[in-house]
């Protein structure tokens, strides 16, 4: 340990400069309680003790493991249980590793379909679509729907998207001209679409019911990426909601 230039205790600069903390950032600490020196000099400055020393090694250990200032305040001077705090910090920094981990697929696809030559417009669609995902579909949901778009290849999912387009302009065609949506002539529309719901979802009844939530909190417009509007959306769901139920 370096030792004082005073017998009354350390001066601010000189703790700064033997444990390598900015001045600024020991103001800081004084600021808000988590390192106040013990003492001031007859001048006014701002003495620390050892035992202010020691303190802030351990503060500069416990930052190094990333915890919080309050967490570390918290710890020295309540006598919370270190353990405790460790372990809590753990599942924060596992979530926040599972943030970026998903963040980086993201960026990863996002660069895929840039690569694909795909307009600024539509790429910034499909973020709008990939955030969306997230407040929907849980991460094994969001896993496995990644996988799938994998396998499928971009060429199998631009197929999609196009017959969805195609979709939804036969549909506007008989919503406009006045078709009832259980119409002989719409049911075969409305089973396709279902045939695409179900290839979306892979048959899974949570997977669905995400998929649910989303259309009915989510502009249709936005859902769709375009594709439908709100009236073509209501007018395919009373033609799904017309078709025999499937076993």
């Amino acid at each position: 340990m370096p030792s004082t230039d005073e017998t009354s205790g350390w001066r601010v600069g000189r703790l700064a400069r033997a444990t390598g903390v900015t001045v600024r950032t020991l103001h800081h600490y004084e600021t808000i309680g988590v390192l106040v020196p013990s003492g001031r000099s007859e001048a006014g400055h701002r003495l620390y003790a050892d035992a202010d020393l020691r303190r802030l090694y351990r503060i500069v250990a416990l930052r190094e493991l990333g915890m919080s200032l309050a967490q570390i305040r918290e710890t020295l001077d309540d006598g919370a249980d270190l353990g405790a705090v460790l372990r809590a910090h753990l599942v924060h920094v596992e979530r926040s590793i599972d943030r970026r981990r998903a963040l980086r697929d993201r960026l990863a696809r996002l660069c895929t379909r840039a690569e694909e030559g795909i307009s600024t417009d539509d790429l910034v669609t499909t973020i709008e679509g990939m955030a969306m995902h997230e407040r929907y579909f849980t991460k094994e949901q969001r896993e496995t729907l990644a996988r799938r778009w994998d396998e499928l290849g971009g060429d199998a999912v631009g197929r999609t998207e196009e017959e969805w387009r195609k979709l939804a302009a036969a549909l506007r065609g008989h919503m406009e001209a006045g078709d009832d949506p259980s119409a002989p002539a719409v049911r075969p529309l409305a089973q396709r679409a279902r045939e695409l719901v179900r290839a979306f979802t892979g048959g899974d009844p949570a997977m669905y019911a995400s998929l649910e939530r989303m259309y009915q909190n989510e502009d249709p417009g936005t859902v769709s990426r375009g594709v439908m509007d709100g009236e073509v959306m209501a007018y395919l769901r009373r033609a799904l909601g017309a078709l025999p139920h499937a076993g």
